[in-house]
């Protein structure tokens, strides 16, 4: 969520909420394009026929939103969310699984910048030279928070960065 943070900063709830929405939908979708490859899969391993149906602010910046949310669903950590979906009993249980983990990250991803943006209009209301600045120090904390991450991942020892 750290990368919505700078699309969000000074726009006002709506629109804020709406690039979230959208966000959360690319998400979804790139989970959901995962989760049908799987689907084939068990289908094809199971020699069963069948097919699946995968289900303004302006319109570049929402088909840009859209484009990178489909791309970060499109990460492994989304095999977490769909792989359930594989396991239940019925196609109508995997369909309100999936269906409801849509509806949850959208609402998620759209309260967050909801309150991204809420919050940066009011702080740039009082102080309009963050405007220009909030987006930059929100982009070099997400590009650090990765870094720090990768470096982990590496097995560089960081004493927050530990689970205990």
């Amino acid at each position: 969520m750290q990368a919505l943070t700078p699309l969000t900063i000074g726009r006002n709830r709506a629109a804020a909420s709406a690039l979230g929405a959208l966000w959360g939908f690319g998400h979804s979708t790139g989970q959901l394009i995962l989760g049908l490859a799987l689907v084939l899969l068990k289908l094809a391993a199971a020699g069963a026929g069948g097919g699946v149906t995968p289900i303004r602010q302006t319109v570049k910046v929402g088909w840009a939103t859209y484009a990178t949310g489909i791309v970060y669903g499109l990460q492994p950590d989304a095999l977490f969310v769909v792989v359930p979906a594989l396991a239940l009993p019925t196609k109508l249980a995997a369909v309100a699984y999936c269906s409801m983990f849509v509806i949850g990250t959208v609402a998620a991803m759209g309260g967050y910048t909801a309150v991204i943006g809420t919050t940066s209009a009011a702080l740039t209301k009082e102080r309009p030279w963050l405007q220009d600045h909030l987006s930059t120090i929100a982009s070099a904390v997400a590009i650090l928070v990765g870094v720090l991450v990768l470096a982990s991942g590496f097995g560089l020892e960081l004493p927050f960065m530990h689970a205990h």
